[in-house]
């Protein structure tokens, strides 16, 4: 399915190229136009786009405790009371074991199988209730993670671009390749918000150390040890 899928990808490329190329000939592939990429402005646009995706993740926040969160709690409270049945039933078993040789409790050697059956009936409850939350917790991941992309796309619509942060949309050639170089910035400033802060900071810190070692060498010294 995988590689269908990386198949499909490739032509969907090659039919945008041909595109292309049928409105605008070999001139329709202009290339785009780097912007300022000092570490001044590079810096200063990671920050924006850190502080617009803790905007997000706060808003995220606010969705899943009200919305998700009390019902989570319900379901983890379930999950503490079968783990309880659980050791209830572990302990009477284990004290029917420990007075069997004694005879301290009679129809013991009678009983033992109820313990067994009870407290397999308790561990099949526990274990389904583990399997609850944890699929009521993968899916306010992927809800928190399509809201999260639904509003980084809604900013991007807006204005707030990562690549025209950087780059400008090419000058001349087709249209269609000044639209596709807007739908793929949005798409992509999309991925980079709803994706959460801790990516753009490892983005910005991946940035400040290669800005730091070309400077080092530059400066015929030693790069900073983070």
């Amino acid at each position: 399915m995988n590689r269908q899928l990386d198949v499909l990808l490739i032509l969907i490329v090659l039919l945008a190229a041909v595109l292309i190329a049928t409105q605008g000939g070999p001139n329709g592939f202009a290339a785009v136009k780097l912007g300022d990429v000092g570490v001044a402005a590079i810096g200063k646009t990671l920050l924006g786009f850190l502080l617009i995706a803790l905007f997000i993740e706060r808003a995220m926040e606010a969705y899943t405790a009200v919305w998700r969160k009390p019902e989570r709690q319900v379901k983890a409270a379930e999950v503490q009371q079968a783990q309880a049945r659980v050791n209830l039933a572990g302990n009477r078993l284990e004290q029917a074991s420990e007075a069997a040789p004694r005879g301290a409790v009679e129809g013991v050697a009678r009983d033992m199988k109820d313990l067994h059956v009870e407290k397999a009936e308790a561990v099949e409850e526990h274990q389904k209730a583990v399997t609850k939350i944890e699929t009521y917790r993968a899916g306010t991941q992927v809800r928190t993670t399509i809201w999260s992309l639904f509003l980084g796309g809604l900013i991007a619509v807006a204005g707030v671009r990562a690549l025209d942060s950087f780059m400008d949309p090419p000058g001349s050639g087709s249209d269609f390749l000044k639209y596709l170089f807007i739908g793929v910035d949005v798409a992509l400033t999309a991925a980079l918000l709803g994706g959460g802060a801790d990516g753009i900071h490892k983005i910005i810190s991946v940035f400040t150390t290669a800005a730091d070692q070309k400077k080092a060498e530059l400066e015929g010294r030693k790069p900073t040890q983070n």
